[in-house]
């Protein structure tokens, strides 16, 4: 493994470690007290998603979304990746892609992902992702004023779902909604 630090790249001439086993111990190095080897667990993370691992490409994109990196250039093949699991029409690349189309102010595409999740049919495996895709629409029917629309997300992805940023959302938005305000 090649990880020079500042250039991200991705070599593994003489390991052969496929990229679940990387995201595998980069995870482990990530929690690692001792701040150079953090740094080469998140550096090994990129080189797994630079290769195509779908957990590790979420892993670095939600970083990059959280820290508003979107744009910086090595991430443009996991991105380029990212983009090719939501169009096979895999619920978490597409949870996460629309989040990303989101914070780049493509509301209406961003929409159509979410609804897309929102009607996969369910089968245990995608219940988490639809109640994600859930949230994210009730996020953007509550931006645009669609107070009751949100709620009526927040309330699905909680109840159905179990999840659990849908029951926070879900409490908010009723308490916000009630005339009875217990602050």
């Amino acid at each position: 493994i090649v990880l020079v630090t500042g250039v991200q790249t991705c070599a593994l001439p003489i390991y052969k470690i496929d990229p679940p086993t990387l995201a595998m111990v980069s995870r482990i190095l990530n929690k690692n007290p001792v701040l150079p080897l953090r740094k080469m667990g998140e550096n090994m993370m990129i080189c797994a998603a630079v290769l195509g691992d779908l957990n590790s490409i979420v892993a670095v994109l939600n970083k990059a979304l959280r820290n508003d990196q979107l744009n910086h250039q090595g991430l443009l093949l996991p991105m380029t990746k990212l983009k090719f699991y939501a169009n096979q029409g895999n619920p978490e690349a597409m949870v996460m892609y629309g989040r990303i189309l989101d914070r780049q102010k493509k509301h209406g595409e961003a929409a159509e992902m979410f609804q897309k999740v929102a009607e996969t049919p369910r089968d245990g495996s995608v219940d988490a992702e639809i109640g994600n895709a859930l949230v994210q629409q009730g996020n953007l029917c509550y931006r645009d004023g669609k107070k009751e629309e949100a709620r009526m997300n927040f309330k699905k992805a909680a109840l159905e779902f179990d999840n659990p940023e849908g029951y926070y959302k879900d409490r908010k938005s009723t308490r916000l909604n009630s005339s009875h305000q217990y602050y």
